[in-house]
């Protein structure tokens, strides 16, 4: 279902991530109405209804006359000041059926372990503030390494981890995937959601359309990197694979490994690029949460999905590294490691990790020695009785 659009509103940054990461309580306690009437326009302009009308709400509780900045009162009709009466009863419902469900949504937290549904999406690098071993950060962006700034995803049941088996299965479930109302590739649904709010969410909002659930996409990674940077791994998990649910695909990772030098024109669009991006910077994301949680398969396998679109990912390097080292896949740790630096061997990092693999692989090996030697002097023991 397609959206009203409201009149082009122009945000600066700041104004953007307040209001795309506003709750009903913050607007429930807004009395600025040129605030509230630029919140409900914007909203209306990225298709978002319900907070439009919870902006228009508010304003109507204001009065007429603070909703239109005029300061005599008496022109409002008694129809008007019923309705904003109205208006303000039903906003104080809804806003407590908000908080219901949002207070038990955070009673059932750290009660489950999210699954894994691996999407065939990829992720925008316009990423938000996470470093590269997923813990919170102050800087939206990494001057040296601005690929290394914020990531995380969502993964699918894939028989190797390689990146070119993982991006082969995506390309072939794309040709299976379902289709939107204008014939758009979006990624299956995982068997079993992370929750049934994540479920609904991205089932809600097939019917969108394709630019619409790209920027839907994209709010929501942002509002999982809030998650994120408060420590909310779990809640920045869902935000995730609700975002990767809803992105539309772009074309298989093929095409951009093929696609013309760059100092050539590429044949691929910009919006193609723009939603690669975007899936990884999604997987990337995910993986650092699943990371966070100590979930290491999960995290794993979410690099592995960037990775298979963008295999020069640094981030995405190092945590699937994080993540196989603590599996005591120490080898292939390793390698992970050594590719990273072979990229950037500045990465403090990966030559932290690498001194780490390198010692426990050594420790391995002195016990298989000891293991080795010990049994040889039971067996001479056992030949001199």
């Amino acid at each position: 279902m397609a959206h009203i659009r409201g009149p082009k509103v122009n945000l600066s940054d700041k104004e953007k991530d307040e209001f795309d990461n506003i709750t009903m309580d913050q607007i429930m306690a807004m009395d600025n109405a040129k605030k509230l009437l630029k919140l409900r326009d914007y909203m209306l302009q990225e298709g978002f209804q319900p907070t439009a009308d919870a902006a228009e709400g508010r304003l109507r509780s204001l009065g007429v006359a603070a909703a239109l900045g005029e300061s005599n009162p008496s022109i409002q009709t008694r129809d008007q000041r019923e309705e904003a009466r109205a208006a303000s009863k039903n906003l104080a419902a809804w806003a407590r059926e908000q908080r219901d469900v949002e207070k038990e949504r955070g009673s059932k937290r750290g009660s489950f372990l999210p699954k894994v549904g691996l999407f065939e999406k990829t992720g925008n690098t316009s990423e938000g503030t996470i470093n590269v071993t997923g813990n919170p950060s102050n800087n939206d962006t990494d001057a040296k390494h601005p690929s290394l700034v914020s990531s995380f995803p969502p993964p699918r049941q894939f028989p190797t981890t390689d990146a070119s088996s993982v991006a082969s299965s995506m390309q072939s479930s794309t040709s299976s995937s379902s289709s939107s109302k204008k014939g758009a590739t979006t990624a299956a649904l995982p068997p079993k959601p992370t929750s049934e709010d994540t479920r609904r969410f991205i089932e809600r909002n097939l019917n969108l359309d394709e630019d619409e659930r790209e920027a839907l996409a994209d709010l929501e990674r942002n509002r999982g990197n809030e998650h994120f940077r408060a420590r909310e791994f779990i809640e920045a998990i869902e935000k995730y694979t609700g975002a990767l649910g809803v992105l539309p695909l772009p074309p298989p990772a093929s095409e951009f490994q093929s696609a013309a030098p760059a100092s050539s024109p590429s044949r691929l669009p910009a919006s193609a690029k723009r939603r690669r991006d975007l899936l990884v910077a999604l997987h990337s994301n995910r993986a650092a949460a699943y990371v966070m949680s100590k979930l290491w398969a999960e995290a794993e396998l979410d690099s592995s999905s960037a990775l298979a679109w963008d295999p020069c990912n640094l981030k995405a390097l190092l945590r699937r590294a994080t993540a196989r080292f603590e599996q005591s896949k120490l080898k292939e740790a390793l390698e992970d490691v050594e590719e990273m630096l072979k990229l950037d061997g500045e990465v403090k990092e990966a030559v932290d990790l690498k001194n780490k693999i390198e010692k426990k692989l050594d420790l391995t090996v002195r016990k298989r020695i000891q293991i080795q030697e010990d049994d040889e002097e039971e067996e001479e023991e056992e030949e001199e009785e």
